[in-house]
């Protein structure tokens, strides 16, 4: 098991600066540049997505990260684990995990939701 230390700086204000910004991804970045995925949190990330996600939810991902669509589910899951456990492009794959959150938040709001379509 890897530690990651990094120092969060609570303001009350919550006014986030490019500097606070920089800093939190200076440390991201220094902490996990030499992290590989074992082979059974792969294998996790692979059920999570055949158990949880329907194929238009993973076509949908895929198109995302700009990856053929046209294939079969356990393809398709493949090649998103494959695209999201390469460290080159973990800053795309957690702007949509991040995207994709708040488009979740906004279903459950009651008077968005009619607004959020893509989901």
């Amino acid at each position: 098991m890897i530690n990651i230390n990094c120092i969060v700086k609570e303001k009350h204000n919550y006014n986030i600066t490019e500097t606070d910004l920089n800093e939190y991804m200076d440390c991201f970045y220094n902490n996990h540049e030499n992290i590989q995925i074992e082979n059974d949190q792969v294998l996790s990330i692979k059920i999570d997505y055949d158990t949880n996600h329907t194929l238009k939810e993973l076509k949908q991902i895929a198109n995302y990260y700009s990856l053929a669509t046209r294939l079969k589910k356990q393809t398709l899951i493949n090649n998103i684990v494959d695209y999201e456990t390469t460290f080159e492009n973990n800053e795309l794959v957690l702007q949509r995990k991040h995207s994709w959150y708040c488009l979740e938040q906004l279903k459950q709001d009651q008077q968005m939701q009619k607004y959020v379509l893509f989901l």
